[in-house]
């Protein structure tokens, strides 16, 4: 059998997970000396409690070898192969940490794989990989299609501070947006690994729009995409922005969810966005 493995920082929801046989390694999130495993010992309400009420500082750190180690050696204990897919080398030492677990277990069948983005736009591959698991595929077929759904995937969002980003050394090509925001609200992307700047929109209530825009520029017109609107507690935004979005392409799966301690800790509270993967 082919195991699928992740982490908690790809965001994939619990009833997902449990569906498809994922395997789910938390992240750690650090508010002064008190260390948490992300949406074991603390959810986005409890991180956000923290972050605005208590006006605390979190850090996330990712799981350690260990971690990792534990969770090989018990899914491959029956002979199963493991593809362990994570979040971005350039976000994260999650994908390093996997490989020294892999590397103390040289007689087993475990593959490492640097999706080159976070949250559910690597979730979407964890899923695609999880689903073909399910269905008996090999382990080649399974990598290919996980690397034509990792070329496919994308992303758009707004924060709602850029002070988030800059504290926890995550704005990436995105630097020259950081100051004031004012009106302006800014549209990120994940490129190469970093977080980039897409566009500045000016007014609220011109996000939404914009966001449907530069999702149909990504996917070729008729091919049905795969859609997931994440929030740091903005439901009503996330809510809105779905239904513009089925409205405008043609929308397989389609879910909002809220993203984990360890998205939130890095993007703070008003950020929302989509995560995109059209199919094959």
């Amino acid at each position: 059998m082919i195991r699928i493995v992740t982490d908690s920082a790809t965001d994939v929801p619990d009833e997902l997970a449990r569906e498809n046989g994922i395997t789910n390694v938390p992240v750690y999130v650090t508010i002064g000396t008190r260390v948490f495993r992300d949406e074991v010992d603390i959810d986005q309400p409890g991180l956000l409690r923290r972050m605005v009420e208590d006006k605390l500082v979190a850090r996330t750190s990712q799981p350690s070898p260990g971690d990792f180690l534990a969770a090989y050696r018990e899914l491959t204990a029956d002979g199963s192969a493991v593809i362990s897919i994570h979040i971005s080398t350039g976000f994260s030492g999650t994908v390093q940490a996997a490989t020294l677990a892999r590397n103390m277990l040289p007689d087993r069948d475990i593959t490492i794989v640097d999706t080159g983005t976070a949250s559910m736009a690597a979730g979407f591959t964890v899923l695609v990989a999880a689903r073909l698991a399910k269905l008996g595929k090999t382990k080649d077929e399974i990598l290919g299609a996980v690397r034509g759904a990792i070329k496919r995937a994308g992303v758009f969002l707004t924060v709602g501070s850029l002070d988030y980003l800059q504290r926890n050394g995550r704005i990436g090509r995105a630097q020259a947006l950081i100051g004031s925001l004012l009106s302006i609200r800014p549209i990120l992307t994940v490129q190469d690994g970093v977080i980039t700047a897409v566009d500045r929109v000016r007014g609220a209530q011109r996000l939404i729009p914009r966001f449907v825009e530069l999702v149909r520029q990504h996917v070729p017109e008729g091919v049905r995409v795969n859609i997931a609107v994440g929030h740091v507690d903005v439901l009503d935004k996330a809510r809105a922005l779905a239904a513009e979005l089925q409205k405008a392409l043609n929308v397989g799966e389609l879910f909002i969810f809220r993203t984990r301690a360890a998205i939130t800790a890095n993007l703070g509270p008003g950020t929302f966005g989509v995560l995109f993967c059209p199919e094959e």
